[in-house]
């Protein structure tokens, strides 16, 4: 009944022109019966993949939504609400949905994680952001470090080894699970970490870390000269970057003995990278030939790289081949 009146409120609310139902039904329908928000996302058969960040969740979800989208029916919150109700409208607008591709606010991840039980999480990055809502940056990591934790055994962690605080979750889960990437160019990396960092200092021991590479931020190849943590090895690498202004990017992105070359364009944003699409499944997760974490950790790695916000899917052209 809750999910029933939650929808026809959407519908008045299309109807009425007061809004396009992106957040009120869910909010309602959170009201009424928060668990109702569990019930709706056991209902997609491929369960669901979250993505969250500070800078680039908006536009890494766009991304697998146009590597997926034609394959899959999805549910996704391409509206960008992206907070419990917006991720309730979604699932509720999306009665059809085999999938559930959702970004998560960085506050809301916890909760959306533990209702949701999702198949795969990517992690981008954390920076600074609304610090009378979130507090500080250690206080969101914490808290994600929780809900990593609650994960299923069998759910797949993408996290961005250049961030120390998200590249440290990925140390808890088994390799099997995980996939850390980053970028590994010196050509566009500062020589030192600049003033501005948000993330400065050792997470386990508190000495100011030293960087090998700088890229944004305190993104980069890092290490404790005190302690010794460092960033993890990385599964998926981003080289040979070349930047076109905001309209186009060129890169190399490497996972084991396979190579890939891209070439992305992204009218009105910043440049973007794209992953293998493979074909359709029915029944089981995941819904491609290989680890379900490869198709998001393609996707992210020059996100988190340049703040881009959006990106409309344009088609990349790509050449695959061994190293």
């Amino acid at each position: 009944m809750e999910i029933l009146l939650a929808r026809a409120t959407g519908g008045l609310s299309r109807l009425a022109g007061t809004g396009g139902g992106t957040t009120v039904p869910g909010k309602l329908l959170w009201k009424l019966d928060p668990s109702a928000v569990d019930e709706l996302a056991r209902r997609l058969p491929l369960g669901s993949a979250l993505v969250s960040a500070t800078n680039g969740k908006t536009t890494t979800a766009a991304m697998a939504a146009g590597i997926l989208r034609g394959k899959l029916r999805l549910a996704h919150n391409s509206s960008g609400a992206n907070l419990v109700s917006g991720v309730a409208s979604t699932l509720l607008a999306a009665r059809d949905a085999e999938l559930g591709l959702l970004e998560v606010d960085e506050a809301a991840l916890p909760e959306v994680a533990r209702r949701l039980r999702p198949r795969a999480v990517c992690l981008g990055n954390l920076f600074r952001d609304q610090l009378d809502r979130y507090g500080e940056l250690e206080l969101v990591a914490g808290r994600w470090r929780a809900a990593v934790q609650e994960l299923p055994t069998d759910s797949a962690l993408v996290v961005n080894g250049d961030d120390p605080q998200v590249g440290d979750l990925g140390r808890e889960r088994g390799p099997g699970t995980r996939t850390v990437f980053g970028v590994d160019d010196p050509r566009q990396a500062h020589p030192a970490l600049q003033h501005a960092a948000d993330s400065k200092w050792c997470i386990r021991c508190g000495t100011a870390y030293e960087y090998a590479a700088a890229y944004i931020g305190h993104l980069g190849d890092y290490r404790c000269p005190a302690c010794g943590h460092a960033r993890p090895p990385l599964d998926v690498v981003a080289r040979e970057i070349e930047l076109g202004g905001i309209e186009r990017g060129y890169w190399s992105s490497s996972r084991s003995t396979t190579r890939r070359l891209t070439e992305r364009t992204c009218p009105g944003s910043g440049t973007s990278t794209s992953s293998p699409s493979s074909p359709r499944s029915s029944g089981s997760w995941p819904p491609a030939t290989g680890p379900p974490s490869s198709r998001f950790a393609l996707s992210t790695a020059a996100s988190t790289s340049r703040r881009s916000r959006s990106c409309r899917s344009s088609k990349p052209r790509s050449i695959a081949r061994s190293s």
